[in-house]
């Protein structure tokens, strides 16, 4: 072999490392000190109690297929208030969590579902799935730092000038947060990305502050559901009414943790 020939050999090598590395792929510079991006996570939680959004779903499964618009609100630890309206002013599905128990009202039909806070066994009676624990929700939209204890965490610089954080945790999975720099020089939260068991979580942030969400995907082996987000606002403080179960009293509401 000619001596001139290995820059060639090494580039064909670096050409096709760089086509099978994907768009979604982050190259690393170096490795970095993790605590300023774990700080700029923990700000964000100090930031907002929670959020209020105007929600835009495209669910596409095996067996079902829903698009439409929603009303979400989300609030630390692990609850949340979903409004699926009908047509001419009335309410297709009201979901709500208080953290502990997640509800299922359909007002139209009368029938009501209840489940503990995982939430995986309402997915059948929904028209889209629900497989996200509710305690990871506030801070898959607010990109927060999870509270859990037992992480560890892992940082590296760059080659657009940013950084990305590794957040390992033995329940949650791996979280990837990536970070961009404003035209200041500062570091932001522009994406989050849960891998887990039950597939993949996307999260995509304004650049400009205070950063909100803009859009969440979730990605599995048998379904796709995106959501854009408008009307976005943080909240410092979030009353706890929305997040009681929306089943007026007489409705006979079926405990599906009775039935597993």
């Amino acid at each position: 072999m000619r001596k001139g020939s290995v820059p060639w050999i090494l580039l064909l090598i670096v050409v096709i490392l760089s086509a099978c590395a994907g768009p979604g792929s982050i190259r690393h510079v170096g490795s970095m000190d993790s605590d300023p991006l774990l700080f700029i996570l923990e700000s964000r939680e100090t930031l907002a109690e929670g959020l209020t959004a105007t929600i835009h779903m495209d669910f596409e499964g095996e067996d079902r297929h829903f698009k439409g618009k929603a009303y979400l609100l989300v609030s630390h630890p692990g609850r949340f208030r979903l409004e699926v309206p009908g047509w001419l002013g009335s309410t297709l599905l009201l979901m709500a969590s208080d953290g502990q128990h997640i509800w299922a009202y359909y007002p139209e039909d009368a029938k009501a579902y209840r489940t503990t806070r995982d939430g995986l066994s309402l997915s059948p009676y929904l028209p889209f799935p629900f497989p996200l624990n509710t305690a990871t929700l506030p801070h898959i939209l607010l990109g927060s730092l999870p509270r859990e204890e037992g992480k560890t965490a892992s940082a590296y610089e760059t080659t657009s000038g940013g950084a990305v954080l590794y957040l390992r945790d033995p329940e949650r999975g791996v979280t990837r947060y990536l970070f961009r720099r404003s035209r200041k020089g500062t570091l932001y939260l522009s994406e989050t990305t849960l891998e887990s068991r039950s597939g993949r979580y996307v999260t995509t942030f304004d650049k400009r502050p205070p950063h909100h969400p803009l859009r969440f995907t979730f990605v599995s082996a048998e379904s796709t559901l995106r959501v854009k987000l408008d009307q976005v606002h943080f909240r410092t403080t979030m009353d706890e009414s929305p997040f009681r179960s929306p089943v007026p009293p007489g409705i006979f509401v079926k405990d599906l943790e009775s039935y597993r």
